[in-house]
């Protein structure tokens, strides 16, 4: 948590304080308020009303948020995320041109944010191309996912931060830097250390599972 002294004001708030340059994680199980969080972070740009709730949510202006809404893009950067364009996309990677897919988009939207030195990049998983965010069983080469990216270059951001909320991109949230979690809609700090052990246990139970998957290629009396 951070704290900050009101000037004049003699009280002291404490509070969540998203960090520059930091990549931030809500997580947790369905409707725990991880979409809410990011709609108070985004509400934090507007002035508010006294009391309405919102007096201690203060966020910088110009927070981009990226979904994966198809885009008709004409000479956007998708380099950083494709190695190549899909079918049905002109020019070049740094400069495609066409009807971009959901994750193509996505893509540009990120660049275009870092690009313009947004302070807060902001990602639902709701509204995302997950095989932009993390590593798919039926992804292509072509694609680098986000956390990916990070892991190899996180220098690439400059001073923007990103925040992103869900609870299935579990690569993605291993390489934040902080991660909050929901239960109860009750807020609590998780280390990475204790995610990813977590998640370690949960991954070689999974693959155990997939173990003892009966072979669809026999019949079932035999």
């Amino acid at each position: 948590p951070v704290e900050i002294d009101g000037a004049g004001t003699g009280m002291t708030i404490t509070g969540l304080g998203i960090r520059l340059r930091e990549v931030f994680a809500i997580t947790g199980a369905n409707a725990q308020g991880k979409t809410s969080l990011l709609e108070a972070i985004l509400s934090g740009e507007d002035d508010h009303a006294a009391g309405d709730g919102r007096e201690h949510l203060v966020t910088l202006p110009g927070i981009a948020r990226v979904d994966a809404t198809n885009l008709d893009i004409r000479g956007g950067d998708v380099s950083r995320f494709f190695s190549s364009l899909p079918p049905g996309m002109g020019g070049t990677v740094r400069s495609a041109t066409g009807r971009g897919s959901g994750s193509l988009s996505m893509a540009w939207r990120i660049q275009e944010a870092v690009r313009k030195k947004r302070p807060i990049i902001v990602i639902d998983e709701d509204c995302a191309a997950i095989n932009l965010l993390v590593p798919c069983y039926c992804g292509t080469e072509a694609v680098q996912p986000l956390s990916s990216l990070i892991r190899k270059d996180r220098e690439w951001l400059g001073d923007t931060s990103i925040v992103v909320a869900g609870s299935s991109m579990e690569m993605l949230i291993a390489r934040c830097d902080r991660i909050l979690t929901l239960k109860g809609h009750q807020a609590e700090a998780v280390s990475k250390e204790q995610y990813c052990r977590e998640l370690a246990v949960f991954y070689r139970q999974m693959s155990r599972d997939l173990c003892v998957l009966p072979d669809p290629g026999k019949d079932e009396e035999s």
